[in-house]
């Protein structure tokens, strides 16, 4: 008799690729802004007295967003 709670793997695949759509569709329609960022590398050589280096740059914004076949947002 078989155990109704195991699945077969028809049953996985059609999950799986349910899955995949649904997360297809939300990246298509991902908007993702960020304002203010601040970026810094350091580098410090402990061997080297006074050999230190820092770099830093901050942008007023970056956006990632989707678009269509037109290249429209």
């Amino acid at each position: 008799m078989p155990n109704t709670f195991q699945k077969t793997k028809e049953d996985l695949a059609k999950e799986s690729g349910m899955m995949a759509a649904l997360i297809t569709k939300v990246i298509d329609n991902l908007q993702i802004s960020f304002s203010k960022i601040h970026i810094r590398v350091e580098s410090v050589d402990p061997d080297v007295e006074n050999n230190q280096f820092s770099l830093g740059m901050t942008l007023q914004s970056i956006e990632l967003y989707t678009t269509d076949k037109d290249w429209q947002r």
